[in-house]
C-alpha cells in the first residue's frame, strides 16, 4: 500500500526525493564519503556538465590552432589564398575579355595590311608605270612659260595654303602655317560648306564603312548619341580649334580621352535622324565659329 502511495506522487517530487551516496571500506566498513543526491540534482549536474563539454568542444575548434588538425577542416591562410586566387582570377577573365573585344573592334577598322604588302605589282605593271612617268615627263618638259606661270599661281592661291588663308593676321601666321591637319576621311564630298544653306560643315562619302580619323591632336570633348546626328564626337584641339564628325556607326573613344592626329576615333555610318545616307558629317570650329574645313584640310 506504501508503495502505490509513492508511485501516485507527482514526478516532479518523485524527483526531488533525498538519496545518500555512501563509500564504505569492503573490509572494516569503515564510511569514507557520503553525500545526499535526488534525481533532479543528478540530472541538473549531468546537463550541466554536457553543455559546458560541448561549448568548450567548440571554443577550441573555432578559436584555436587545434582545429586544423580536424580532418577536413581548411587551413586559414589557404582559405585566405584560395580567396585571393579566386579574385585575380576573376579580375583576369575580365581583363582578356576586355583585350578580346578591344581586338575585334580593331580587326573590324583596319584592313588586312599583310596581305596588301605581299602584292607585288607584276612587271607588266612597273612597265606600264615607267612609260607613264616617261610620258608626263615629257608633257611637263613642252610646258610653256607661260602655263608654268599660270600653275604657280594657281597654287599659291590655292584654298589649302594656310599662309594665305591667315596673311590677314600677321601675329598667327607663322604659328598656323606649322599646323598639319590631317583629313578625316578620304572619299568623295556630297555636299559643301554653305552659310546660305547654314550647313557649316562638309559632307564625306566612301566606298565602304571606313574608319574615321582625328584631323588634329586633342583631348575628346563629346562622345554620345544624340537623336538628330546620331553617334557624335568631339575634339579640341590647340589655338582654339574644335572638331566634330557625325553621323558615325560606332564611336572608338570616350569622353576624356587624347587622341593623336590621324588616330582612329570612329567609324563612318549613317546613324541620326537628319541622315538618311551613309557619310561623314565634318564641322571645324575656330575661336567659337565654323569654318571652312577645305581652308585648312586637304581632302
Amino acid at each position: 500500500m506504501t508503495e502505490e502511495v509513492k508511485n501516485k506522487k507527482p514526478l516532479f517530487k518523485r524527483l526531488k526525493y533525498k538519496y545518500r551516496l555512501v563509500i564504505v571500506n569492503d573490509d572494516t566498513f569503515e564510511e569514507k564519503f557520503s553525500i545526499k543526491l535526488s534525481r533532479l540534482n543528478v540530472f541538473t549536474l549531468v546537463g550541466s556538465s554536457a553543455i559546458l563539454l560541448v561549448v568548450i568542444t567548440s571554443y577550441v575548434i573555432a578559436y584555436t590552432p587545434l582545429r586544423e588538425y580536424i580532418p577536413g577542416y581548411m587551413d586559414s591562410r589557404l582559405r585566405r589564398n584560395a580567396l585571393k586566387n579566386a579574385i585575380r582570377i576573376d579580375s583576369l577573365n575580365n581583363r582578356i575579355r576586355q583585350n578580346e573585344e578591344y581586338i575585334k573592334s580593331i580587326k573590324s577598322i583596319i584592313p588586312d595590311l599583310n596581305q596588301q604588302k605581299n602584292q607585288q605589282p607584276s612587271k607588266d605593271q612597273q612597265t606600264q608605270v615607267l612609260q607613264k612617268k616617261d610620258t608626263v615627263k615629257k608633257d611637263d618638259d613642252k610646258i610653256s612659260e607661260r602655263e608654268q606661270n599660270l600653275r604657280n599661281k594657281v597654287e599659291s592661291e590655292s584654298t589649302f595654303n594656310l599662309k594665305n588663308a591667315y596673311s590677314s593676321d600677321k601675329n598667327n601666321s607663322k604659328e598656323m602655317s606649322s599646323i598639319l591637319f590631317f583629313p578625316p576621311l578620304k572619299g568623295v564630298i556630297t555636299k559643301d560648306y554653305s552659310l546660305i544653306e547654314k550647313h557649316f560643315a562638309i559632307d564625306i562619302a566612301s566606298d565602304k564603312s571606313d574608319a574615321i580619323k582625328a584631323t588634329l591632336d586633342g583631348n575628346v570633348i563629346l562622345a554620345q548619341w544624340t537623336m538628330e546626328d546620331g553617334y557624335v564626337i568631339g575634339i579640341q584641339h590647340k589655338n582654339n580649334f574644335v572638331s566634330y564628325y557625325k553621323h558615325n556607326s560606332k564611336l572608338l573613344k570616350k569622353t576624356g580621352e587624347f587622341v593623336k592626329a590621324g588616330e582612329a576615333i570612329a567609324i563612318e555610318g549613317d546613324s541620326g535622324e537628319k541622315n538618311n545616307t551613309r557619310h561623314l558629317h565634318f564641322e571645324l570650329w575656330l575661336d567659337g565659329k565654323p569654318v571652312n574645313p577645305r581652308n585648312y584640310v586637304m581632302l
